[in-house]
């Protein structure tokens, strides 16, 4: 009869068969599934920071993305440490050094893209810091349509940073792989067109000024640096440790040279 409200379970009750009553309510509730603030749009999450010293992990196993718990209610992911090989001096965020083989938990957070273009309610948008260290092809594949790079991030990537109602928001774009968009005309690596959600920047793409850039890739453009995330610091991304540049690192675009 739904007359007895159980609000705390106890040895005491024995055995019981709880029941669940629902009221019907007008409210409701929506997923927030991006937020802009200027010229910058944070949509889908992705590892980044390295955990604060107060937060601690208190979950044992992974949730169904591979994540973990901490005590301020965010996710983190677990990673052993296997930073560039080649350089020292890496630092977190935090001042702390990067040391290969331990193991770091980095928070799960809203990722920050830059609106390179935008009309009639879609906008162009692009990663504004390294995220992620991945080869462009384990096969030294020159192709962009055949690369690992290109699968990682229509599958793997789109999948986990992405909620449902993220990806619904997503256009699928006709990709342009031609020997024109790699600045090298003709170009016998250029490949086919592709259909993609997410892509690489091209050649061309990044020596646009109407996105903001430089139109000569010889210039060293401030809108082309990325800084290197902790996340990615801690996985093999290169950065420079310089002072002038620190943190900064070099990323992929789709073209290949001629």
């Amino acid at each position: 009869g739904f007359r007895q409200r159980v609000s705390e379970l106890s040895l005491s009750l024995g055995n019981v068969t709880l029941y669940a009553k629902w009221n019907e309510s007008s409210e409701t509730t929506t997923e927030q599934v991006y937020t802009r603030s200027g010229n910058y749009i944070y949509f889908g999450e992705y590892p980044q920071t390295i955990k604060a010293s107060n937060v601690s992990i208190i979950s044992t196993t992974p949730d169904t993305d591979g994540y973990y718990r901490g005590s301020d209610g965010e996710r983190y992911a677990k990673v052993v440490a296997d930073p560039y090989t080649y350089n020292s001096g890496y630092k977190f965020s935090n001042n702390s050094s990067v040391t290969s083989g331990n193991t770091y938990y980095f928070k799960v957070e809203p990722i920050r893209w830059r609106i390179l273009s935008e009309s009639d309610g879609n906008a162009f948008i692009l990663c504004d810091s390294i995220i992620a260290n991945k080869a462009y092809d384990a096969d030294s594949d020159n192709n962009y349509a055949n690369s690992g790079i290109r699968a990682w991030l229509n599958d793997e990537f789109y999948k986990t940073a992405f909620g449902d109602l993220q990806q619904a928001l997503i256009q699928t774009t006709e990709v342009d792989n031609s020997a024109q968009s790699t600045g090298y005309d003709p170009n016998p690596y250029a490949c086919e067109n592709t259909s993609d959600k997410v892509f690489l920047p091209s050649y061309r793409e990044v020596t646009t000024i109407e996105y903001g850039f430089a139109s000569s890739s010889s210039t060293y453009d401030t809108a082309r640096r990325m800084l290197t995330s902790d996340f990615s610091r801690a996985t093999g991304a290169y950065m420079y440790t310089n002072s002038s540049y620190y943190g900064n690192g070099w990323w992929w675009l789709r073209s290949p040279y001629n």
